[in-house]
């Protein structure tokens, strides 16, 4: 899929969206994984957690500075060691038979100065020598954190309720990493973390205007958890409304007003987005990650009504490639006389990107007039046809209930 959206258009400049978007993880991706094997559908996590480090490291101490670095000589040709700043050992939160408690070590630190400021230190044990890294600067909060972590449950949604008291914390380390512990965690575990949320928290946290995208991400995932119908009416205004700002995280509310508002809320997705030709391009694709969403077993929406809203997007010659892979993953085999017609219109359309998808579809398709347009759709277009053999090397089999023209 990534693959596949990757095109250089110049008429619409899409192609900084679409590499942004394949960078951030698409959801589409984790379509293979089973479903409770989710992380966050629209969550990417912003770097390592903090538990993460602690486990790839041998040692990691919280330590006070004791001697800040002397500078490093001006002398042009100084070729020796750059000086380092000594750090007294106050507490040792992993690889105590490594260093101990009131030990004196070496960093590079070429921060404040300000004798008996507290670190995070972390060190790999190589060739029998500790190698310390830069130091992670805390304070007695995110120091008293750092020596919780290895005591909070490994997994599961008793995990995920420590963290959560962290969300948006004003320390920006702490929220940072519990952000990120549910931007890693499996979906099934957020979900079980139902009766402890706050809901009124994550509203006003959707309310606030400082809270960035990826957040906000969450924070609906959470909210389509935790919800009630009594929710819709502020989703519906924030999805009508004009303002990016607003409907920034677009794809999470989507999911999120759907989650909450059921069957009954996908004709406005399609009126406003998947169905809509003057809908920007970056708010069609936001829609078709939601729908991808409730395509997972996670979500309770008839999934035949789902695959007939993306349908929509075939009306839009310059996105419908988007959908094609989910029409075939979910056995839509109404569409086979559209896409040929979308791809003997590639030229005219301006679209050529739209052949690949199309004969994988075709490959795909059991049904016999699938195979017809098939054999002449490849001698109109061999390349394609080549293409289309490296992004599905053999045509999937399809079960003998697979036959779908409704």
């Amino acid at each position: 899929m990534v693959a596949q959206t990757l095109r250089i258009d110049s008429r619409t400049g899409r192609f900084a969206f679409l590499m942004a978007a394949a960078i951030a993880g698409l959801v589409g991706s984790v379509l293979a994984q089973p479903a409770m094997a989710l992380n966050c559908p629209f969550c990417s996590a912003e770097g390592k957690t903090l538990t993460q480090e602690l486990n790839e490291m041998d040692v990691v101490v919280i330590a006070r500075l004791e001697v800040p670095a002397p500078p490093a000589p001006k002398d042009s040709e100084f070729a020796g060691e750059v000086p380092k700043a000594k750090f007294r050992v106050q507490t040792v939160v992993k690889g105590g038979d490594l260093v101990d408690e009131g030990e004196l070590i070496e960093a590079f630190y070429f921060g404040d100065p300000t004798k008996g400021k507290l670190f995070q230190i972390r060190s790999m044990e190589l060739a029998g020598a500790l190698q310390w890294s830069s130091p992670t600067s805390l304070n007695q909060r995110s120091a008293a954190y750092v020596l919780k972590l290895p005591k909070v449950p490994r997994s599961g949604p008793d995990r995920l309720a420590f963290f959560q008291e962290y969300l948006e914390d004003a320390d920006a380390l702490l929220a940072r990493d519990a952000y990120d512990e549910f931007a890693i965690a499996p979906y099934s575990d957020v979900a079980a973390l139902k009766d402890r949320m706050n809901h009124d928290r994550i509203v006003g946290w959707l309310a606030d205007s400082k809270v960035s995208p990826s957040r906000r991400r969450l924070y609906f995932t959470l909210l389509g958890i935790c919800g009630t119908e009594s929710d819709v009416p502020m989703l519906e205004a924030m999805i009508r409304s004009d303002s990016r700002e607003q409907r920034s995280a677009l794809d999470a509310l989507l999911a999120c007003y759907l989650t909450l508002k059921g069957e009954t809320g996908i004709p406005l997705v399609e009126e406003l987005y998947l169905g809509n030709p003057k809908s920007e391009y970056q708010d069609v694709y936001a829609s078709i990650m939601a729908m991808r969403f409730h395509l997972q077993d996670v979500s309770r929406l008839p999934k035949q009504r789902v695959v007939q809203a993306l349908r929509l997007v075939l009306d839009n010659p310059q996105q419908a490639d988007l959908v094609i892979k989910d029409l075939a993953d979910h056995k839509d085999w109404s569409c086979v006389e559209r896409l040929v017609q979308l791809f003997l219109e590639a030229e005219k359309n301006k679209t050529p990107w739209m052949r690949v998808p199309v004969i994988v579809y075709l490959r795909r398709c059991p049904l016999p007039e699938a195979k017809q347009h098939l054999a002449r759709l490849e001698k109109v277009d061999p390349e394609a046809a080549k293409r289309a053999t490296l992004a599905a090397p053999s045509p999937v089999t399809a079960p003998t209930d697979a036959p779908s023209k409704s």
